[in-house]
């Protein structure tokens, strides 16, 4: 069956919602079978500028329907439902979850696991009150909720020693009037799922208790993990509501179409149908859903509540859902794409490992494979999860470790791997090799990690240009020992590290490692690094008008891999070169040193270098002789 569209809009131009760019469609033929119409959401068009453009620029736009309306049948994609509390949105969240509950094996065996139960959990008592509950056994259903706390700890209306009790009183318990409106909203979500328990942080942890925060908090991971369901409010903080109007128009309040669609009325009609009908469009630009664009994605400690909750219910610029099984939403296009920066393929790559796990760890699975099966992938996964977490914000700068401990103790279950300060054992090397944007560092003023753990700073973390598998591995950690602060925390806090490290290291001085490196021949993805590190260690690397580090006359290079070795900087030239020449060319992966005070063989980290050439005299000596540092 073809279809063809007619546009009425020929002799007027549409503007696009915040933009100055107009089209002005004349017709849309779309040729199709029906079965194939589901993939009608976006349309590709001319764009009239003006009249004497050489050019024909292009313009993708989002297509639109609603449910009753003629163009249905042909676009049917519906906008998003701008009512996020309604009976009807309500309607297709049950409707999800009954799919996932019937549907999913994953989930099924996710959520019906043996888990820790929270020790406390808030009760809905009537439609004005709740209450704190001892929670008893493994069965109780509740779900979790994954908010923003705000500015200060206030806002949240905390549970503390002197109000514990009676919150836990079943005559007095909490009005739900008293609590915050992102409270408030997920506990009337709750009710209306049918569920009679919602565990919120600040109301379940007793807030002044350093010895209820050390506990509840080396279990988060197990209550995100053990919830029925978690409810996600992107909201800046927890003041603010989440199942209110989103996205209407403020003036044509009766409208149920977001205030950024445009209408396209026409004719539409079919081989059977030669009459049409009359039926709108509705038309936007292009506009990707991002997750990392909600104000959540910004927050640290949510992030590992999201990765290990087995079904999360978003409610932000449009309500979602995300399980093991899919992505839905209600209303708008749902085959988004995503940013470099968006969590939302590292949360599933890591929720797929968790399901790996769970599947290992059945014995009625049967399947019984190694743990370091995909051994490279998962620790790529580590650094992908590290990327991620580094571009969130931390309010004490203490918590840097603790707000991804729970994420560090599953990806311990998956790997075998011991865990040190943000690092894997069996990875050690490569795990070094992490980078900032800027070579210089921001990092806090008190201590809270070892100069060589991407946690003893405040920027971005990168991992790029890793060695590969033709580079050969020039260090050996000779002793790795991490202390915790708390004994019931594993993966949280530290308290002192110590790492000593055997491998070829160059010690000179910063103009003649940066002499070593200026001539050779930029190797491919590294030119930008190359002329970061030359101009760092040149002494202007600056970011923010401020130089970040004061460089000392002494420094060191500690080569923790090597790829290419020749006597010229040209790496293909590589195969005939004079083997016999005194002066060659490496390519490196290392760390970039400074002396600590004056003590012998002990170094603070400055950088790193990845896949860099440098050129040096007597290399092979250089490469057989290694010394034992200390990095603190």
């Amino acid at each position: 069956m073809s279809v063809t569209m007619p546009g009425v809009c020929t002799n007027r131009e549409v503007p696009l919602p915040g933009s100055d760019t107009k089209f002005a469609p004349t017709m849309v033929a779309i040729e199709g079978h029906s079965e194939e119409l589901d993939a009608i959401t976006t349309l590709t068009t001319f764009i009239h500028t003006d009249a004497s453009d050489k050019g024909v620029p292009e313009c993708t736009l989002e297509l639109f329907s609603l449910p009753d309306d003629a163009a249905h049948e042909w676009v049917p994609t519906k906008p998003i439902n701008t009512s996020p509390g309604s009976d009807q949105n309500l309607h297709v969240i049950k409707g999800w979850l009954e799919e996932c509950d019937q549907k999913h094996p994953f989930c099924q065996r996710a959520s019906s696991k043996p888990g820790s139960i929270p020790t406390r959990l808030l009760e809905i008592v009537d439609e004005d009150t709740v209450c704190l509950v001892n929670a008893v056994g493994n069965s109780t259903r509740y779900i979790a909720l994954s908010y923003c706390w705000g500015p200060t700890s206030q806002n949240n209306s905390p549970t503390t020693e002197d109000n514990v009790s009676s919150r836990s009183s079943g005559r007095e318990g909490i009005l739900r009037e008293s609590l915050p409106a992102a409270i408030r909203d997920a506990i009337y979500i709750v009710e209306k799922l049918g569920i009679k328990h919602i565990w919120v942080d600040a109301l379940c942890i007793v807030q002044d208790s350093q010895e209820d925060k050390s506990r509840e908090l080396a279990r988060m991971g197990q209550y995100y993990g053990g919830a029925f369901l978690t409810i996600v409010a992107n909201t800046y903080h927890c003041n603010q509501g989440f199942i209110g109007e989103i996205g209407r128009c403020k003036t044509h309040t009766e409208s149920p179409v977001p205030r950024d669609l445009v209408p396209f009325n026409g004719i539409f009609w079919s081989d059977h149908d030669t009459m049409g009908r009359f039926g709108t469009i509705l038309l936007r630009d292009e506009n990707p859903y991002l997750l990392s664009k909600e104000p959540i994605s910004k927050r640290g400690w949510t992030f590992q509540e999201r990765l290990l909750s087995n079904r999360v219910l978003s409610f932000g610029s449009r309500v979602m859902w995300s399980c093991l099984g899919q992505t839905a939403t209600d209303g708008g296009i749902q085959d988004w794409s995503f940013d470099e920066n968006d969590p939302d393929g590292t949360i599933r790559e890591f929720q797929n490992e968790l399901a790996k796990l769970e599947k290992r760890s059945n014995p009625e699975s049967g399947s019984s494979k190694a743990e370091n099966d995909g051994r490279a992938g998962r620790y790529s996964l580590w650094h992908k999860i590290v990327g991620n977490y580094s571009r969130r914000a931390i309010t004490y700068s203490e918590d840097k470790l603790p707000a991804i401990a729970a994420v560090a103790e599953q990806f311990s279950r998956m790997s075998g791997d011991e865990y040190a300060a943000g690092l894997w054992r069996r990875n050690f090397e490569t795990d070094l090799l992490w980078s900032t944007p800027s070579p210089g560092t921001k990092r806090p003023e008190k201590w809270r990690a070892p100069s060589w753990s991407w946690a003893s700073v405040d920027d971005p973390i990168l991992y790029t240009n890793l060695p590969g598998d033709d580079a050969s591995l020039l260090a050996e950690i000779t002793t790795i020992h991490v202390s915790q602060k708390s004994p019931i925390v594993p993966f949280g806090e530290i308290s002192s590290a110590t790492l000593e490290i055997k491998a070829p290291c160059i010690e000179s001085n910063a103009t003649d490692i940066a002499r070593m490196i200026e001539p050779c021949f930029p190797t491919l993805g590294v030119e930008n690094e190359r002329n970061m590190v030359l101009n760092f260690l040149s002494g202007i690397g600056t970011y923010g008008g401020e130089l970040k580090v004061d460089l000392p006359e002494e420094v060191a290079l500690l080569l923790l891999y090597v790829e290419y070795r020749s006597s010229s900087p040209d790496p293909i030239a590589t195969a005939e070169e004079d083997s016999h020449a005194s002066e060659k060319y490496l390519k490196i992966w290392g760390l970039v040193l400074k002396p600590v005070n004056h003590t012998r063989d002990c170094y603070e980290r400055i950088l790193a270098v990845s896949g860099l050439m440098i050129r040096v005299v007597g290399a092979d000596t250089l490469l057989s002789r290694n010394k034992v540092v200390r990095i603190m």
